[in-house]
């Protein structure tokens, strides 16, 4: 009987032991998933700081170069973007103005038609200032674009042909990175260009709409602010996500680009026909285009369940304030036009917010794009010239 009870407490210690053991590993498995997700926070805030940089620096780099080669048209754009991004906060302000006006009057009473009609005539000169000068700004806005795609492709040509010899150029890693600006060269200056531009004035925009609003009451800009913060955080964290997937499978593309050309240049047209290659090529292009976009799109599905279930805590701040202005105003304590100005500046918030959002996952693009270029640029041949070069005489001698 006391072998027994002796049995039964060395096991009962065994089991203390294990579980004391289950226990150690569980919680270093999660102060390890912890500190892992500790060092993804801390990359990301260091990648952002990153691309904040290299964001100023291409845009100081652009304007430079737009400012040289056509300061008319660059001094334009500025100006006029600036005086359409205050044209509805406005309107709405005279909106707001026109309402409570009206509602202030008694039927059948005197008004001043006087300050109705110069009310009603500055909001249609707003309206029409912000629509007569859109042609011209778009037709402005092409002209630089064309300059600064032309430079930049002046540039990266001249700096190819600085390199003596060719050993960068039989580099997979430099050829794929070449690829990538050969590829985007001729869209993601434009697009970053137009995203500098558009996000300007949206942010311009937006903080004069949040400004109305604190006029109605000082927590609604910062609950409307509060809802969207999670949703930007998330958008720019796949974002990148999603951008190191398209660099990861560059391989792939130009794959891709090399299988479609065998099929389809005359250079190549007799042997694939002679040797029946057709059916090779085309199946290895379909590996290469699955193995490329597959990835890219649970990426981008991911992307949209998050932040498809993060706009909904957006619904809920505008809710929430338009129905507290809604009861106010039922209590007499805000005008008619109060709650004019809310659901509109609710609109242009909601609106601005996600086309900053749509301009940040362009601009975090051409932001990268914008790093590779800087880093070719900066790149020196391998092989280093040592013999000094001579001119060539002109005319050459014989």
């Amino acid at each position: 009987m006391s072998q027994s009870s002796q049995q039964i407490t060395a096991n009962d210690e065994k089991n203390n032991q294990d579980n004391s053991e289950e226990a150690t590993t569980a919680s270093e498995n999660n102060n390890d998933e912890q500190t892992t997700n500790q060092d993804d926070e801390a990359k990301l805030i260091d990648q952002l700081k990153k691309s904040i940089t290299i964001f100023i620096k291409s845009i100081r780099f652009s304007i430079v170069l737009l400012w040289t080669n056509a300061p008319k048209s660059t001094a334009f754009v500025v100006i006029v973007l600036l005086l359409q991004s205050l044209i509805p906060a406005i309107t709405v302000g005279i909106q707001k103005q026109v309402v409570d006006t009206v509602a202030s009057l008694v039927p059948g009473g005197d008004y001043d038609w006087r300050i109705i009609a110069i009310l009603v005539l500055l909001w249609v000169a707003a309206l029409f200032l912000d629509n007569f000068l859109s042609p011209w700004v778009n037709i402005a806005f092409m002209k630089l674009s064309d300059q600064l795609m032309a430079s930049l492709n002046l540039k990266l040509i001249d700096k190819a042909n600085s390199f003596a010899d060719i050993n960068n150029f039989e580099n997979p890693e430099f050829y794929d990175e070449l690829e990538m600006l050969q590829g985007s060269i001729g869209h993601e200056p434009i697009i970053l260009l137009r995203g500098f531009s558009n996000s300007l004035k949206i942010l311009i925009t937006l903080t004069t709409m949040l400004a109305l609003l604190f006029t109605v009451d000082w927590w609604i800009p910062l609950l409307i602010l509060l809802t969207y913060l999670p949703q930007t955080y998330a958008s720019l964290k796949l974002e990148s996500g999603i951008w190191q997937a398209i660099f990861h499978k560059s391989p792939q593309a130009r794959r891709m680009k090399y299988y479609s050309g065998l099929m389809l240049t005359d250079t190549y047209a007799k042997e694939v026909r002679l040797f029946g290659l057709n059916s090779l090529f085309s199946q290895r292009y379909l590996e290469a285009f699955e193995d490329r976009h597959q990835l890219i799109h649970n990426l981008q599905s991911k992307q949209a369940l998050i932040l498809s279930a993060l706009g909904i805590l957006s619904v809920f701040g505008n809710a929430f304030c338009f129905c507290w202005v809604i009861l106010q105003a039922l209590a007499g304590k805000l005008t008619p036009g109060s709650i004019l100005l809310l659901i509109q500046s609710l609109g242009y918030v909601q609106s601005n917010i996600n086309q900053l959002l749509q301009l940040f996952t362009n601009i975090q693009r051409s932001i990268l794009f914008m790093k590779l270029f800087f880093k070719f640029m900066d790149s020196q041949p391998i092989m280093p010239i040592c013999i000094p070069g001579q001119p060539t005489p002109k005319p050459i001698k014989s």
